[in-house]
């Protein structure tokens, strides 16, 4: 299980476990959202632990069987960092490639309707790209690397925040990059990384509350490259629309203020022509407590 998970469920254990719903409406996700535009001078914690059935990004399957996934973040002032952690609990098909493990580190200036950041994400599953094995999370060499750092930019829209316009940039990153071959010293051809394709997506998001103890989320994204000599991307094989996202989050209270949320999400994929449904359950979410 990958260090982060540990850590993660070793933060979460030391607090009481009680989810609150947020002021706007943002919805259950595997990406940590604090109270946009807040500031203290104290330390405020946030984080979640969830069970998936599958993992989607933008399209993508991570992992096409079920995953814990945690985040865990810090905010001070305008500033959070937090980390994602990821274990899956079957290999992904094909059979070659093997469990999912995933570990990303994310540092954002957050303001009431916007937000800056870069996301460096790090995929340790083996068989995944041009180089199979994982090389270290902070192994940066172009041809044997495997992490990919994104740039992201947020706009929120709407009295409660509802809408949101994201903009995502991989800057650098060997994963974002068509497969090559070298030969080594005794002659063999060996898989490398090739050019940088800087993909970028960009996608619109709404979301709103049914009532009290319903979410809805929908969401469209689209890809293309900018350095791509063949028009391939990180998410596909030409430009178009990757991501169309159906999302409905249930709260069901087991206790007197204890909720539990529980996610229903249909995603298509129509650069890949695939549907894809899968559940989460958000198993602990730690309320922000400043230290």
């Amino acid at each position: 299980m990958s260090k982060f998970v540990i850590l993660i469920i070793t933060n979460f254990l030391s607090y009481n476990s009680v989810f609150a719903q947020g002021e706007t409406n943002t919805i259950m996700s595997d990406t940590l959202v604090f109270n946009a535009g807040q500031s203290s001078d104290k330390i405020i914690t946030d984080g979640n632990l969830m069970f998936k059935t599958k993992v989607l990004y933008r399209g993508l399957v991570p992992s096409s069987g079920p995953a814990v996934v945690g985040n865990f973040g810090l905010m001070y002032k305008h500033f959070v960092l937090y980390l994602y952690g990821a274990s899956g609990f079957t290999s992904k098909y094909p059979a070659e490639i093997g469990h999912y493990q995933e570990t990303d580190i994310n540092l954002f200036y957050y303001r009431h309707k916007w937000d800056i950041g870069f996301n460096y994400y790090y995929n340790y599953t083996s068989g995944i790209t041009t180089v199979h094995e994982p090389t270290g999370i902070f192994n940066f060499d172009p041809e044997t690397a495997r992490a990919v750092l994104d740039f992201i930019a947020r706009i929120r829209l709407g009295q409660a925040n509802q809408w949101q316009l994201l903009s995502s940039t991989y800057l650098w990153g060997p994963r974002d990059s068509k497969g090559d071959q070298k030969l080594d010293e005794d002659g063999n051809s060996i898989p490398i990384h090739g050019d940088q394709r800087h993909s970028q997506y960009v996608e619109i998001l709404k979301s709103w509350h049914i009532d009290k103890n319903i979410k809805i989320k929908t969401a469209i994204g689209g890809s293309w490259a900018w350095t791509s000599d063949d028009n391939s991307t990180f998410y596909g094989s030409k430009p178009g629309i990757n991501n169309i996202e159906l999302d409905i989050v249930r709260y069901f209270e087991v206790a007197e203020e204890f909720l539990i949320p529980v996610k229903a999400s249909a995603v298509y994929n129509p650069l890949s022509d695939n549907l894809f449904v899968y559940f989460t359950i958000e198993l602990i979410h730690n309320t922000k407590i400043e230290h």
